[in-house]
């Protein structure tokens, strides 16, 4: 496929190219890095649109499957973002407009692999060094203009703590979702003599999830509002509805598995082989 080339008749400076890593001792290391560096200008039409010539949806697809091959053998949030991203760029034929399916899917993505969400914002920061430099040097207020900068907080979290948190929030409330949709691993725990969480504890990891991904979508400074993936978020509330009347003593009822599954389906998680009633699990153990 033939990548589309961008015209830049309004914009004074050159069209940029993605990064690419001259290479280093381990090209195992370069082929992942150069991957990343083409997922990280997913996250906004207006990083695309400064690029002379925009990735194919080949090399978008070779860049997921490339990262995944990096993760082989394990099965965390970062594999969840990567198969949810997979899902929703088989279809795109890339173009400057960012479906924003994919642009959030992206940025959770690129939380997950521990990188900063740009100071300007997702949405504002255009992939020039000089302008992330620019947004860093003071925050940005919904006029875009520099104001007094505020004094950092010694106690707040890292980046890369904040990365983790929500990747562990999120890791957490799937393994709580997948024992709503699999009924064998819920049989099997019986069998050990082992409850399922009370109602309160099932509810304060699907809150936890919905904070995963407002936070991971939230623009920060930028004056822009929280844009959750939707589809997503409303499913996580139905079961969350659910849950709030749900009687643990009386079982996981069809309602709930179906919610459970379509949260997972949403997400990117594929049925497992033999599907969710047929589904044993990895592992027998407590979720969190």
């Amino acid at each position: 496929m033939t990548s589309p080339r961008i015209t830049h008749e309004t914009r004074a400076r050159a069209p940029r190219e993605i990064a690419q890593s001259a290479g280093t001792a381990d090209p195992a290391v370069s082929a992942v890095s150069n991957a990343v560096q083409v997922l990280d200008e997913l996250t906004s039409s207006r990083r695309l649109a400064t690029l002379s010539v925009l990735p194919t949806r080949e090399q978008i697809l070779s860049a997921i499957d490339a990262t995944a091959a990096w993760r082989r053998g394990k099965d965390g949030p970062m594999e969840q973002c990567l198969r949810a991203l997979r899902s929703s760029c088989e279809g795109w034929t890339p173009t400057v407009d960012v479906p924003s399916e994919i642009a959030e899917r992206a940025r959770m993505l690129m939380l997950a692999l521990g990188y900063d969400e740009p100071p300007a914002g997702w949405e504002i920061y255009d992939g020039y060094p000089e302008t992330w430099e620019a947004f860093a040097e003071a925050p940005v207020h919904q006029d875009h203009r520099p104001q007094e900068a505020a004094k950092p907080d010694a106690n707040a979290p890292s980046p890369a703590q904040r990365a983790a948190d929500l990747a562990q929030k999120m890791t957490n409330a799937v393994n709580l979702i997948v024992l709503f949709a699999a009924p064998k691993i819920v049989a099997q725990l019986t069998e050990q003599g082992v409850t399922f969480p009370p109602a309160e504890h099932v509810l304060s990891h699907m809150r936890d999830l919905i904070d995963v991904f407002e936070q991971a979508s939230f623009h920060s400074g930028s004056g822009l509002s929280p844009r959750p993936p939707e589809q997503t978020v409303t499913r996580v509330r139905a079961l969350e509805q659910l849950v709030e009347r749900w009687d643990p003593a009386a079982g996981i009822t069809a309602e709930l598995r179906e919610a459970a599954r379509s949260i997972l389906l949403a997400m990117g998680i594929a049925d497992p082989p033999g599907g969710w009633d047929a589904f044993e699990g990895p592992a027998c153990s407590r979720p969190a």
